[in-house]
């Protein structure tokens, strides 16, 4: 389904057993508000929500079903939860709706991610600001994550990295910047290498934070300082 202008999803919300994608569009100024429950049942389904402006998570978005079900969020604002946002998917995949750098905010802690992929390595492509907090094990899927800003990613289970996370965010000699920021409340995993996170920027760091000491596979990860 799509809108001219700015689209709410009702309290009655949507259940669907196909994939469900809504577009809201109208010179740079529409929002998607999600207020119902969005829930495919189907397997193997995709909820897709895009709008030229932003979109906010407010309640469910279940496509679970099978073992690829994807939620797509693509906006040029910015993409926001409230206490409530709760993506439940094998697969979350964040793009810009035209070349907005689209801001990030994905931190209520209720999301259930397989894994997330998000924006790409030309400068229109990729995100602005990146944050999102997970319940449960994530990974960085093989596709990557790319940020022209702050990349802050936290899962109480373990997270893998199984695609390259990289920012261009950039300090200065008076300011360093923690570009990327990787947390695990449980194991922390790198199978994409030495390079798995890339500083595109200058006077820039990145941390890695895991439960434990032991129990992690960095592959070759060395930030200089351990």
């Amino acid at each position: 389904f799509t809108n001219y202008g700015s689209l709410t999803v009702g309290s009655n919300g949507i259940y669907s057993t196909g994939n469900v994608s809504l577009t809201a569009s109208s010179y740079g100024t529409s929002d998607i508000v999600q207020t119902g429950v969005i829930d495919t049942s189907g397997s193997n389904k995709t909820v897709s929500l895009a709008a030229d402006h932003s979109v906010f998570v407010n309640n469910t978005i279940n496509a679970t079903g099978g073992t690829s079900g994807k939620v797509y969020l693509e906006a040029d604002g910015s993409i926001t939860d409230g206490a409530s946002g709760d993506i439940n998917a094998d697969l979350l995949d964040v793009q810009n709706y035209y070349w907005g750098a689209v801001d990030v905010t994905l931190d209520s802690g209720l999301h259930n991610i397989g894994s997330v992929t998000g924006g790409g390595s030309n400068g229109y492509a990729r995100l602005g600001d990146f944050t999102l907090k997970t319940n449960g094990a994530l990974a960085v899927g093989s596709a990557g994550l790319f940020s022209s800003g702050i990349v802050d990613i936290y899962s109480s289970g373990d997270l893998t990295i199984a695609g390259d996370v990289k920012s261009w965010a950039t300090g200065s000699s008076h300011n360093e910047v923690t570009a990327v920021t990787l947390g695990t409340g449980g194991n922390f995993i790198n199978n994409s290498g030495s390079d798995a996170i890339g500083l595109q920027g200058s006077w820039t760091r990145w941390l890695v934070y895991a439960a434990d000491s032991v129990g992690n596979t960095y592959g070759g990860l060395n930030s200089g300082n351990t």
